[in-house]
């Protein structure tokens, strides 16, 4: 027996619903990690930034409250003084940021997110 008619093709409703919640909840990651990435990059920009000027001379204490100054101009929160931490070695010093950043979620789950990133300040 011969059928007559037109097969279906597209989505059913309920698959066009699950569809869109796994597009919803990676829109949801996105918005909740661009912030995170967004001061991440300014954390690295301002270590780049204290790279590129003549600061091996200076004292740790001094490496450390101008970097602190740049975090604090480029609105970076979550990095503090204790986050950073400057190693003398021979010839040069490498300063690191270390820090770990924890987003709320969804009610009692949180993105927990960790960042280190390093320059060298060698000798001029």
């Amino acid at each position: 027996m011969k059928r007559c008619g037109k097969k279906q093709d597209g989505l059913t409703f309920l698959s066009l619903l699950v569809v869109l919640a796994v597009v919803g909840f990676f829109a949801y990651v996105g918005i909740k990690l661009v912030p995170v990435y967004m001061e991440y990059f300014s954390v690295t920009s301002s270590l780049q930034s204290l790279a590129e000027e003549e600061s091996q001379g200076l004292a740790v204490g001094e490496l450390r409250s101008r970097l602190l100054k740049r975090l604090q101009i480029n609105n970076v929160s979550h990095v503090d003084e204790d986050d950073i931490s400057i190693r003398s070695e021979a010839g040069s010093k490498t300063v690191t940021i270390q820090y770990e950043v924890q987003e709320p979620f969804y009610g009692s789950v949180s993105l927990l997110i960790s960042f280190e990133d390093s320059v060298t300040l060698s000798g001029n």
